[in-house]
């Protein structure tokens, strides 16, 4: 752990995220802080790959991240795309301790926070609402993989892209057209000529 006086700006944002969903006391903020490490990753680089075990969970403190797999016929299949104060790791491999399915990857420049794994389940001792707030994460997390799931099946590619472009129009209008077409389920081609359609 990092032993720190004060709060940094990227720490309060962590801090806010997590003071949204719990109660946390002057010294729990000082451990959670003492916890999480910067990291800057340019873009392309991957913070995960699939097949390797995660040992850390990332707080994206700016920029964007992609989670991927690749399909049978090689193609890579962008399951999820995150932004400014998200969580993100492999989530069912973090806690189990298994290879991952797929690979996270930075699509732009990004200012990063990440804890360890050890650290991590240190916390579940240390500060009375960390296991409450995980739990919240995952479920956040499942509930978004169940909407995107349910609008691939439902809607057409167009009311597709406007629904996400209502919701998170910073990932909408900043993730590069190959992966939001294939998070979209849609050919790059296709959510172009959407766009102009929309302007």
């Amino acid at each position: 752990m990092r032993l720190k006086l004060g709060m940094e700006q990227n720490d309060k944002a962590l801090i806010n995220v997590v003071e949204n969903k719990v109660s946390v006391s002057p010294e729990e903020k000082v451990l959670l802080t003492a916890s999480f490490h910067p990291k800057s990753s340019k873009k392309n680089e991957f913070l995960l790959k699939s097949g390797q075990r995660p040992q850390q969970l990332y707080f994206i403190v700016s920029g964007y991240v992609r989670c991927f797999y690749i399909d049978n016929e090689g193609n890579e299949i962008t399951t999820d795309i995150l932004s400014a104060r998200e969580l993100v790791t492999s989530f069912e491999s973090f806690l189990k301790d298994i290879p991952s399915s797929y690979s996270i990857q930075c699509i732009s420049e990004c200012e990063l926070l990440f804890i360890s794994k050890q650290d991590y389940q240190a916390l579940y001792q240390k500060v009375e609402g960390w296991p409450v707030f995980c739990q919240g994460v995952y479920e956040s997390h499942i509930l978004k993989m169940t909407s995107r799931i349910n609008a691939l099946q439902t809607l057409s590619a167009s009311d597709r892209y406007e629904k996400l472009l209502n919701k998170q129009p910073e990932i909408a209008l900043h993730t590069p057209v190959k992966h939001l077409a294939s998070y979209l389920g849609i050919k790059p081609q296709s959510l172009s000529r959407i766009r102009k359609g929309i302007k």
